[in-house]
């Protein structure tokens, strides 16, 4: 029927975190077995006497798993020193520095994660932290990128992020939301975000731009509250399954 279907933007970030992630696999399968190894009872009686911080394992198809486990790594590698029984697990000095970077990336893209479950999120927030990110992790651009190949609706969703920045549509995004326009109306100014993340940052940087066309086109409200995730959903089947 031509309907146009957006995605779910969570969806998208999952999948390139993993893709990004799996470039580090080799040495997160050797730290994961680290881990493996200091759960057993010797081993972590050993580590007991140095630190009250326990091994983290991960759940490779939750890179959230992930994330902890890199974290708990570098919050107590120097007791993880002193474990004698697992030294030829223990990464190295140029693989700590590795994994140190590879936190430091993992909660940047956790602040978007986050950010991306907030129901005032908009399809003109989710465009913004994109292409932030894509901007620091290009590679990510195969997932994330405004005409990616999973993104079932690109005319339409760009027509709608532009609407939204009040910004000039191409014919092809024109058509796209044809069906929604009912009238002209002026621009307004959009509202500012307090930068206090990586995502906030993005966000706050995206909406400082200046958008001012005169007797622009007036669309369909609906089209300015076109949710951008499926959260919700997954959030209603999650507790319809436990029940």
């Amino acid at each position: 029927m031509g309907l146009p279907l957006v995605g779910c933007a969570s969806h998208r970030l999952n999948l390139a975190i993993q893709q990004y992630i799996s470039e580090h696999e080799a040495l997160l399968c050797q730290v994961n077995e680290l881990m493996t190894q200091l759960r057993t009872k010797k081993n972590s009686a050993s580590l007991g006497e140095y630190t009250d911080l326990r091994p983290v394992k991960r759940n490779v198809t939750r890179w959230s798993s992930t994330f902890k486990m890199v974290k708990r790594f570098v919050e107590f590698k120097d007791a993880v020193k002193h474990v004698e029984a697992v030294d030829e697990l223990m990464p190295r000095a140029p693989d700590c520095r590795k994994l140190e970077k590879l936190l430091e990336d993992l909660k940047a893209l956790d602040s978007v994660c986050l950010a991306l479950q907030s129901n005032k999120t908009t399809l003109s927030d989710v465009r913004i932290m994109f292409d932030g990110v894509i901007k620091r992790y290009p590679n990510m651009a195969k997932y994330l990128s405004q005409d990616a190949n999973i993104v079932h609706s690109p005319a339409f969703e760009s027509a709608v992020v532009k609407i939204m920045h009040q910004e000039r549509l191409s014919r092809l995004e024109t058509a796209a939301i044809a069906s929604f326009q009912v009238g002209e109306s002026s621009a307004s100014e959009p509202e500012e975000a307090n930068a206090s993340s990586f995502a906030a940052t993005l966000l706050h940087a995206g909406n400082k731009r200046n958008y001012a066309t005169a007797n622009a086109p007036q669309y369909d409200s609906l089209l300015f509250h076109v949710p951008p995730t499926n959260n919700d959903c997954e959030r209603l089947f999650s507790k319809a399954t436990s029940k």
